[in-house]
């Protein structure tokens, strides 16, 4: 069961590995100097203006050096599938300078509360600096609202997979759709779902309970966007303590929140200030149900987007992961990533893990430590041989969650054994000082490996 288990995983991630024609971006896009109304987020109108599309639609995401190569795949997968209307926030002057180099068309949004040696580097998780971040977000995302266009926000470690904005006007009675981080779909919970679906695609049952992710937000140039987003804003700024994302969740609850009668999958949120509906989780993916449920394989669906949640080792982990999944373009400007010699080798699994007859801990370990005494062997002949290691793909017996489990995570439809992320078995920050060099398994099928 393992060892089909591990073939038809490498066969799901073969579907991701095949060659794509990369769009090449022009430097004539580049946002000039200077502009005649700008936000207190360093956007101006004008520019809002130049880029958005007929219909009055933006994509915004922003960041600072320390995250160029997100910025980097994030644009250039909106380049491949054929985005052109879209906004890149430099929070330094460093990164602005680097993006209007390649031609992307951004500003010096700079922030309101990091002071300028912190705003270069990488925030991480959780930290006060991260809070900081957030509120510069949501004054940009208030401030946005504002200026007549509507604008899907997304933050720098999204993936954009598919065009989002014929999907998002399918729902102009929304003043506002975000993503959650659920782990299965509920777009076909009552019948009437199916009046509002599009091929198969429509939006989550209710808006109501449920962690919504600001991620990835869809806000509409609306009275209940504008005045949601001060109230939000508002509460930010009074309290330096709170995280943006539970407020958003507090918000959205007060005073009352329903679900959709017609099932179109918007209702009054905010009580009743705001329409809300939520993205369906397994188009708007969320970083367990892409990386290791994997729905989208489940369902043969095609994602619009992937938001790497979910995962472990801070940035080092989401990048690896976005490596794993073919759909890291992030080295473009770094071409010796797939320069060099490398060793790849096939692992072999265990036949006889038997988690109904003995304790599943303990089998689990018994599987993946096979794989890992396999791994040590292979890295100590890389080494000798002077090659970069190319990881295999692991199988784990159990999922990796935070908190006490019964083997998947609590609500997942995750079938054991499965083909799981390295994060759930190794390290991934400390790999370098066992393997000074490695590669992702899937490494040899990635579009900017030399044929």
């Amino acid at each position: 069961m393992a060892l089909t288990l591990a073939l038809r995983g490498a066969s799901c991630d073969a579907r991701a590995t095949s060659s794509r024609k990369l769009l090449r971006r022009e430097p004539a896009g580049a946002s000039r100097p200077v502009h005649r109304e700008h936000l207190s987020s360093g956007v101006s109108k004008e520019l809002v203006q130049r880029v958005a599309r007929r219909d009055g639609g933006v994509a915004v995401t922003f960041a600072n050096e320390g995250m160029y190569d997100f910025v980097v795949n994030w644009c250039e997968h909106m380049d491949e599938i054929g985005i052109t209307n879209y906004l890149v926030g430099a929070m330094d002057e460093s990164l602005y300078g680097r993006l209007r180099k390649i031609g992307v068309n951004a500003w010096l949004m700079g922030s309101k509360n990091i002071d300028d040696d912190e705003v270069k580097k990488d925030f991480g998780w959780g930290t006060r600096t991260f809070h900081k971040m957030g509120r510069d977000k949501i004054r940009l995302v208030h401030e946005l609202t504002k200026t007549g266009f509507d604008v899907i926000v997304t933050d720098v470690d999204a993936v954009w997979l598919r065009d989002p904005f014929p999907f998002l006007r399918r729902y102009p009675k929304a003043d506002a759709l975000v993503s959650i981080d659920n782990l299965r779909n509920h777009t076909s919970v009552v019948a009437t779902q199916a009046n509002h679906a599009v091929d198969g695609e429509g939006l989550e049952h209710s808006a109501c309970g449920g962690n919504k992710n600001i991620g990835i937000m869809w806000f509409r140039s609306t009275e209940g966007s504008q005045s949601f987003t001060q109230e939000w804003l508002n509460k930010l700024e009074s309290n330096d303590k709170d995280w943006d994302q539970v407020v958003f969740n507090k918000l959205v609850e007060q005073g009352g929140c329903e679900t959709a009668r017609d099932g179109s999958g918007v209702a009054p949120a905010y009580g009743g200030g705001l329409m809300l509906g939520i993205l369906p989780v397994a188009f708007f993916a969320n970083g367990y149900t892409y990386f290791t449920e994997r729905l989208h394989e489940m369902f043969g669906l095609k994602p619009y987007a992937v938001h790497t949640t979910f995962g472990y080792a801070g940035t080092v982990g989401k990048r690896h992961r976005l490596r794993e999944a073919n759909q890291w373009y992030g080295d473009k400007y770094e071409p010796t990533y797939f320069q060099g010699k490398f060793m790849s080798y096939t692992p072999r699994l265990l036949k006889d893990v038997d988690y109904a007859e003995f304790d599943v801990v303990l089998e689990h370990m018994r599987f993946v430590n096979h794989q890992l005494a396999q791994l040590y062997e292979a890295a100590v002949v890389a080494k000798h041989l002077g090659r970069a290691l190319i990881l295999p793909p692991f199988a784990c017996g159990l999922d990796r969650v935070w908190f006490p489990h019964k083997g998947r995570y609590p609500g997942a439809l995750l079938k054991l054994p499965f083909v799981c992320p390295a994060d759930h078995v190794l390290k991934i920050e400390e790999l370098h000082e066992f393997a000074q060099d490695y590669r992702e398994f899937s490494f040899l099928g990635h579009p900017y490996m030399p044929r």
